[in-house]
């Protein structure tokens, strides 16, 4: 959890009526990366108060692609936070609903 230190109550958001209630719609959306980048997929999630935050951010790369890897091989998926797209994240989401 880079750059995220506040405590979160997992017990209390997953136990708690409002809990996941509160999400009213979630969907994913294609980000076609810059120049140097790859493309990914963003699940976004809305609240019932009209906020939305990044759920995930998924990336495909191809780690085992060099000559001398034996080990992976095929795609790997990458899930990352997504901070740097500039909504909330997940985090706050779990923050906000297991208050």
């Amino acid at each position: 959890m880079s750059g995220y230190y506040k405590p979160i109550n997992l017990t209390s958001l997953l136990s708690s009526e409002r809990g996941f209630s509160e999400i009213v719609k979630i969907w994913g959306e294609f980000r076609k990366a810059s120049s140097k980048g790859i493309d990914s997929l963003v699940i976004k999630v809305k609240d019932k108060l009209g906020q939305e935050y990044v759920a995930c951010k998924i990336q495909p790369a191809l780690d085992g692609g060099e000559e001398n890897v034996s080990q992976t091989k095929g795609i790997i998926y990458y899930f990352q936070e997504g901070r740097q797209l500039g909504l909330p994240t997940v985090w706050d989401l779990i923050e906000n609903t297991s208050l």
